[in-house]
């Protein structure tokens, strides 16, 4: 395989402006080179250019592609700020002779931090670019400093903590190296893709996220009310395939809105970026994933806990894929979902909703994907209006179509 460098998911010349923190990681802290530093002397990648081999001689490239970051800070309660920040890359193996995509290995991180508000102000800009900075290139190297005002965060500070200091192997660099090393080359002649081929997200759902229901408004995906559609769809494709990959042990091909995707590119042996254009290939058989919509109920409570569930209501339809149209699918098995994501809490707790939503929208994906290699009973009884051996027929037709 050859290993192309680090891109950004994001159309051409607007990096610094999708990306400002980790496109500035990157130019300051040498990410590119610590990438090629540990995939240098791992004999299944060639470094940089392919010269004269093509995809025939058994080659193709692999990048690394940083395809969301996102900062949400929401007040809650007196004087409390409380930010979340998202970081999303994609190991994408895809063909050198036609660039299109042939496996993909995706990694999503999430941390969180309460901070003061600012003159009772919280917004992605009422603090130090350089604190956020910090928190992401800590998210990228896997390690997490103490907090410091943002005055001490200096090139020295950078230099010291990131620069010159190594990457661990539960930061996202970390986890995608591991991936890198362990990914297995495949070739697109003869091959039967598989992927997540559409995702919908009902009327009742969005309005739901920017806060037109009994919710704030999800300040990941929406900003003063305006859905972000194709982000929200392209990570709950991209979260949806790697569950099925990871339970399947299959490659599965993400959802992504369009015919492909469109990559700036960190050249392996220089700070320059190139255009890359990748193409979803064509898919033989697909998941298709409805989010249908979201609630909340309290279970019990004491005079100082809470308990909730987050319950998350969705459908999976599985089919052969006929074209590139969304009703271009001959459905062999689909079914009905409902998964809570229980939690307790103190009352005094000011929490935010969607967190627990997107989490029960990930269990939703891992269960669903274990389920469909060994059914559990109580899952099945509690989150289909499926019987368990009707569910087993549902995961038969899915396994011996994806396993062919």
């Amino acid at each position: 395989m050859i290993w192309s460098g680090l891109g950004f998911l994001v159309d051409a010349n607007k990096t610094q402006e999708v990306y400002p923190y980790s496109d500035l990681i990157n130019q300051r802290f040498g990410v590119t080179k610590k990438l090629r530093d540990a995939l240098s002397n791992d004999e299944n990648f060639i470094i940089g250019s392919s010269g004269n081999v093509t995809a025939s001689e058994g080659y193709n490239n692999v990048i690394l592609a940083i395809t969301d970051e996102t900062v949400s800070s929401t007040k809650r309660g007196r004087g409390i700020c409380s930010r979340y920040y998202y970081l999303s890359t994609q190991v994408i193996l895809y063909s050198a002779i036609d660039k299109t995509i042939l496996k993909v290995v995706p990694l999503t991180k999430v941390r969180p931090y309460a901070d003061e508000t600012i003159n009772g102000k919280c917004s992605n800009s009422s603090i130090s670019r350089n604190i956020h900075l910090k928190r992401f290139a800590e998210m990228l190297w896997g390690i997490e400093l103490k907090e410091v005002a943002a005055s001490e965060l200096n090139n020295e500070f950078f230099l010291k903590n990131f620069v010159n200091a190594d990457i661990t192997e539960t930061g996202v660099l970390g986890e995608q190296i591991n991936n890198l090393q362990t990914l297995k080359n495949i070739f697109a002649t003869g091959s039967d893709f598989i992927g997540v081929r559409h995702v919908k997200v009902t009327d009742y759902s969005i309005n739901q996220m920017i806060g037109d229901g009994d919710f704030a408004e999800h300040t990941r995906f929406s900003k003063n009310k305006r859905f972000d559609s194709k982000k929200y769809k392209e990570w709950v494709g991209s979260e949806f395939s790697r569950w099925l990959s990871t339970q399947l042990n299959i490659p599965i091909i993400p959802f992504y809105e369009g015919q492909g995707l469109t990559l700036n590119v960190a050249t392996t042996f220089s700070d320059s970026q190139t255009i890359l254009n990748l193409q979803k290939p064509e898919l033989s058989y697909g998941f298709d994933f409805t989010v249908r919509g979201f609630n909340k109920v309290l279970l019990g409570e004491t005079s100082k806990r809470e308990a909730f569930a987050w319950g998350g209501f969705s459908r999976v339809y599985f089919g052969v894929v006929l074209g590139d149209q969304i009703d271009d699918i001959k459905v062999l098995a689909d079914v009905s979902l409902t998964q809570g994501n229980v939690k307790e809490i103190n009352k005094t707790d000011v929490v935010s909703d969607w967190n627990y939503f997107d989490d029960a929208i990930q269990l939703t994906f891992s269960n669903y994907s274990r389920n469909l290699m060994k059914p559990e009973k109580k899952w099945v009884t509690e989150a289909t209006e499926l019987k368990v051996r009707d569910f087993k027929k549902v995961a038969k037709v899915i396994l011996e179509k994806v396993n062919e």
